[in-house]
């Protein structure tokens, strides 16, 4: 294992060092990072292999901000950081960095969402209360900093046709994690028939911010061509979660009566971009496949 460790730190130091032309530039850290944010989800909710991203977390710094002190110009964001429907929206330089630096850090929230657990005498997981708390805790604190430039409405009744694509995503990516940390509630009441205060409650929250995400994602997914896949992976992982808990008789007492029609938004999400994917073509078919006839 040590050798192990050894030649993958080798290599990593390999890597970073092939790509840098000094300690302060950097051409490889905007890659890895966009790669640590597709990993981060991907993985966690549709059960992927570890790509081993994470494992250089620790070793790579974070986008620099200081580049924007220099300069006072506005910047004008490309897609899909602004919403193609509305007036294109002008950012300082700052806020374009801030956005990555908001975006990086949820990743690594959405990394840990799913350890909201922890391991019995006998080895088997349970669902951790006192965890979740934290990690909502957490993702909180992370919203409360977010500057006012990037700061979207936690109101999921609010126009997000109008929104500008930057905060829609952000929006989408905070009830995705949200969601995350609570699905191992409803996960345990599956596996052990047994519901109790804390799952109970667990389940609710689960149920809850599945409801915001799909609201949000319905939207989001038109907006931003670059997240497209994740997007759509996310909304299908999730809604096969929130079916299959839906119709479990104890899990499903949790449950509001809306909850049929939030997973209805499933479908149209994947019918624009039918085709445009033989993935997405694919995951489409066993929504449709699962879904049938319940609306």
């Amino acid at each position: 294992m040590t050798g192990f460790a050894t030649r993958k730190m080798s290599f990593s130091d390999e890597l970073i060092g092939l790509f840098c032309s000094s300690k302060s530039e950097c051409q490889i850290l905007p890659f890895f990072n966009q790669a640590l944010m597709q990993d981060s989800e991907l993985r966690v909710q549709l059960e992927l292999l570890d790509t081993g991203v994470w494992g250089l977390d620790e070793i790579v710094v974070l986008p620099s901000v200081r580049r924007s002190f220099g300069s006072h110009s506005p910047t004008i964001l490309p897609q899909p950081l602004t919403n193609p429907a509305s007036p294109r929206s002008e950012f300082e330089p700052s806020d374009v960095d801030a956005y990555f630096l908001a975006e990086i850090a949820m990743r690594r929230i959405s990394h840990r969402c799913a350890s909201s657990v922890h391991m019995r005498a006998s080895g088997t997981f349970a669902y951790a209360p006192i965890v979740a708390s934290e990690l909502i805790h957490q993702l909180k604190e992370w919203y409360d900093h977010l500057p006012a430039a990037i700061k979207f409405p936690r109101d999921i009744q609010a126009d997000l046709e109008s929104m500008p694509g930057l905060l829609l995503f952000l929006q989408t990516q905070y009830y995705s994690c949200m969601t995350s940390i609570y699905w191992p509630a409803a996960a345990e009441v599956l596996k052990t028939g047994e519901m109790n205060h804390e799952l109970k409650a667990g389940c609710e929250h689960f149920f809850q911010a599945y409801q915001n995400f799909m609201a949000s994602v319905s939207s989001c997914v038109h907006h931003c061509p670059v997240n497209r896949w994740t997007l759509l992976g996310s909304a299908f992982a999730f809604t096969m979660a929130a079916f299959r808990a839906a119709r479990d008789p104890i899990v499903s007492s949790s449950a509001p009566s809306s909850i049929y029609r939030s997973m209805s938004l499933a479908i149209p999400c994947f019918e624009r971009f039918e085709g445009s994917s033989p993935s997405l073509t694919h995951l489409h078919g066993l929504l449709r496949e699962h879904l049938q006839g319940l609306f």
